[in-house]
């Protein structure tokens, strides 16, 4: 009796989950995680990362109207009903791919529902097969050391009959399962090995050995939140270039030499690799990608696609940082996955033409290179994007009449497509790919004007607030995985807690972010209230990232603000680092003011106001003691000084435009040049532009083309944004391999100022764009033209300008039902729906440069 009131019970459960499912509720469930009986040599495995299989054979007791199922894995799994793949595809495009994705491996797994009934056979008496692959990526795998959890599968099936009752069948020892699977590697960083000449059916892979119970996991089981996963075959990229090459020339002792290309691969026809040969394929394009492969061979033939960023360049000189011939493929910044990772195999079940596309893994890659152990012939091969920005988030698209800037614009949109996956990645291609918080807390402005990741953000402070701890703090990664569990009270770092749901607000107007996040915000800045935030109190290891791959002093990844004796932080140092993070305690602060005062909580808005002023006291007298100066070891610098102007830290004038005139000199003898880190990178632009009045300077460092500057890796031939501002230099060759990623995304922050400055468009006083937002352009003849449009909830936003002489044309149109705030003539003019334009003559402004909107005339509008 108990086992049948059970069971009704869980039926009533599921009816209801549907139900709230339905209308955007979020229910969590009790599932039962079940792996295969077996022998798991998991720790001793690292790089043969293989799958499990599962399958139930289900009778239909009665006639079925209705089957939905709840599906959840320690990993990553593919679902299939009668050996059909169960997914979600929108736009054309795969939406469910490495489900159900990343969350905190102590707390929370996700789980998708699916409606199955069109793939069910319904009849009474019949019976249908539920079956499933599972990988262990983002639970168990390498990353995370923790080898010895097994693979594991959970689901519930709600059969629904005709006659209106109901059955729930989950996971439990009626299941079968086994590690034998087509799957010999299956894993997100040492890639994928796939025999073809294995059962690809799970049903069959999974055999008839009974399941256990896998009690690994104790968190919550969640419904999945936010975007999946998408195969965007909408940006599919066909090879640029291909050549095959079996020989190398010019091999020193100091040098690999540099292939010699035998025949060059057209793609209108196969092509033939021989066992010791070599196929290089450009696709142009660096992206987190996977390989989609038709080729033809005899049965046991292995073929191995190895992805790289990069080629090796000139004669492959060792001192340029080689690690082959040129012209063959760079993995030496894959760092442990540069020799057997970050690569796919498929053994060729010899049957005709084979297709092949990965199941359980991701790479980041513009190049591949192709082998095999005894001929092939490869008839097409394509790269697949992998990202989280599915085509329907698509919103912002800008083009000037810049060349470069155009390309740098193209760049940073593939860096947020390969690195919003899921989570927000640092990079997709070597052994990390973990939520590092700076990354995205300096990119969500421009994230936000390349698509709507708000659901996507959403999702990713709840692994952030799985991840927070006991004193309030904020780890420095989300969500956790095993071995990087992510220190906490990195300033910069921890802050995304605050910024990111501020930023998306403000982006968008939706204040839901808030009020699910608003406790965990509360109890962070309690915390820095009472350290204030210094370094010695709040931070794991007494250490900072501080301004991080900044070219200036104090430095914390070079360690040039470490003594080189005793290894330790010169004083010099943690006071800046005690600087920079009170100026984030400031900045919350206020932020939190803002947000109090968007979601009507007057007596918290009345709170953080107080907390904002104690904290720009506790700046001003333990930072600017010199007559309100900052530390003089400090005013060499751009960061502290671009945070001070930023934050608004100088009361009197006078030594104010003291501190405008050190930063504007600072770059002047830097050649024109940036000197930041992904801190002060992200404020730069801004703080040039609206708080010293110097769009110019800006403009400048936009165009800069020398090192460092935005322009000057496109000059290397970047197709995304680097980690560092030279990765590679046609001068000197590569990086440091350390920490040399050639697809980060934090410089692109930059993309904020090009829609919200250089073409206007900037969100409304009280967030977004949908019904009050404002236009206010500063052009610059220097960049010629610029036409951007922004989707809103009303139509799209134009804004468009070109110069003419000395005359500047501005286009702009403002859909149905919203009013922009139009600055021109010197004050703000409200502008309803139309299309509108207006002229400015710059003949009498010195340089030609527009600093100020002031002189705007009205020519045709309508």
């Amino acid at each position: 009796m108990y086992q049948l009131v059970k069971r009704r019970s869980t039926i009533l459960l599921l009816l209801l989950a549907i139900k709230l499912i339905g209308a955007g509720v979020e229910v969590e469930h009790d599932f039962i995680f079940i792996s295969p009986v077996g022998m798991w040599n998991g720790e001793a495995l690292c790089k043969d990362e293989t799958a499990a299989a599962f399958s139930r054979n289900i009778n239909n007791a009665k006639r079925v109207s209705s089957v939905t199922i709840f599906a959840s894995a320690l990993g990553t799994f593919e679902l299939y009903v009668n050996d059909r793949l169960v997914s979600r595809d929108e736009d054309g495009n795969r939406a469910d791919y490495l489900r159900p994705g990343a969350t905190d491996v102590e707390k929370r797994r996700s789980y998708l529902s699916y409606d199955v009934t069109s793939a069910w056979i319904k009849d009474a008496g019949l019976h249908n097969t539920v079956s499933a692959f599972v990988a262990r990526s983002w639970f168990s795998d390498a990353i995370g050391r923790r080898m010895a959890v097994k693979p594991a599968f959970a689901a519930k099936i709600q059969l629904v009959y005709d006659d209106g009752t109901s059955e729930c069948i989950e996971t439990d020892g009626a299941w079968t399962g086994s590690f034998e699977t087509p799957f010999l590697r299956a894993g997100i960083y040492f890639g994928e090995v796939r025999d073809g000449r294995k059962a690809q059916n799970a049903s069959i892979c999974a055999g008839s050995v009974s399941c256990v119970t896998n009690t690994d996991f104790t968190g919550v089981v969640s419904p999945m939140e936010g975007p999946g996963v998408s195969l965007r075959y909408d940006l599919a990229l066909s090879p640029v270039d291909a050549y095959v090459y079996g020989k190398v020339e010019g091999t020193t002792e100091d040098a690999f030499g540099h292939i010699v290309i035998d025949r060059r691969w057209g793609m209108n026809r196969p092509v033939r690799i021989e066992k010791g040969e070599k196929l290089v394929v450009d696709f142009g394009q660096n992206a987190s990608a996977i390989p989609e492969i038709v080729a033809t061979a005899a049965s046991g033939v292995i073929l191995t696609f190895k992805s790289a960023e990069m080629l090796n360049d000139r004669n492959g000189e060792k001192v340029r940082g080689n690690d082959g011939p040129g012209n063959s493929i760079y993995r030496a910044n894959l760092r442990t996955l540069k020799d057997d990772g970050a690569l796919v195999m498929y053994v060729f079940a010899g049957v005709g033409d084979e297709l092949y596309l990965p199941t359980f893994t991701f790479m980041g890659y513009r190049y591949a290179e192709i082998s095999a152990t005894a001929p092939v012939e490869i008839k097409s091969v394509r790269s697949i994007p992998v990202t989280s920005i599915s085509q329907s988030m698509e919103r912002g698209r800008v083009r000037t009449g810049n060349v470069a800037v155009n390309r740098l614009i193209d760049n940073i949109r593939w860096g947020m497509y390969s690195n919003y996956l899921s989570i927000p990645t640092d990079c997709p291609q070597r052994n990390e790919r973990l939520g590092w918080m700076a990354d995205t807390q300096v990119f969500v402005p421009a994230a936000f004007r390349n698509a709507n990741v708000y659901s996507f953000l959403c999702k990713w402070m709840t692994d952030m607030r799985d991840f927070q701890d006991d004193k309030g703090r904020f780890p420095s990664i989300a969500p956790r995985f095993g071995k990087f569990s992510g220190e906490y009270g990195r300033f910069g770092w921890a802050d995304a807690g605050v910024v990111v749901p501020w930023s998306a607000w403000r982006m968008t107007g939706n204040t839901a972010i808030i009020d699910s996040t608003w406790n965990a915000m509360c109890r962070f800045l309690a915390n820095q209230q009472k350290t204030k935030n210094r370094t010695e109190l709040v931070a794991d290891g007494n250490c900072q990232f501080a301004d991080w791959l900044a070219y200036e002093k104090y430095e914390s990844y070079s360690r040039r603000g470490y003594d080189a004796n005793t290894k330790m932080p010169f004083p010099e140092t943690r006071i800046y680092w005690d600087y920079l993070a009170g100026c984030y305690w400031y900045g919350n602060a206020r932020r939190m003011q803002e947000m109090a005062s968007a979601v009507g909580k007057a007596d918290e808005c009345s709170r953080f106001t107080k907390m904002a002023d104690e904290a720009r006291v506790y700046l001003k007298d333990s930072f600017f003691k010199d007559g309100g100066r900052l530390p003089v070891f400090l005013r060499d610098m751009q960061t502290p000084h671009l945070f001070a102007l930023h934050l608004g830290l100088y009361d009197d004038t006078a030594i104010k435009e003291e501190a405008v005139a050190q930063l504007i000199k600072n770059i002047k003898d830097h050649g024109g040049c940036l000197q930041t880190g992904f801190l002060g990178t992200s404020i730069i632009m801004d703080t040039l532009t609206y708080d010293i009045h110097r769009p110019d300077v800006a403009y400048s460092l936009l165009l800069q083309r020398k090192n460092p500057s935005w322009l000057y890796s496109v000059d290397q031939g970047a197709t995304t944004i680097w980690e560092r501002w030279n990765s590679y230099t046609k001068e000197h060759g590569f990086g440091p391999v350390g920490m040399n990623s050639f697809n980060h995304y934090a410089y692109g922050a930059v993309l904020d100022w090009l829609y919200g400055t250089a073409a206007g468009i900037r969100p409304g006083e009280n967030g977004g764009f949908d019904r009050c937002f404002i236009l206010a352009p500063i052009p610059d003849p220097r960049l010629g033209s610029i036409h951007a449009e922004y989707k809103t909830g009303n139509g799209v936003i134009v804004s468009s300008w070109r110069y003419e002489g000395n005359i500047c044309r501005w286009h702009f149109e403002i859909p149905e039902g919203s009013v922009a705030a139009v600055t021109f003539n010197g004050g703000t003019k409200e502008y309803g729906p139309g299309q509108h334009d207006l002229a400015r003559d710059f003949s009498s402004l010195c340089d030609n440069v527009c600093v100020q909107m002031d002189t705007w005339s009205t020519s045709n509008a309508h």
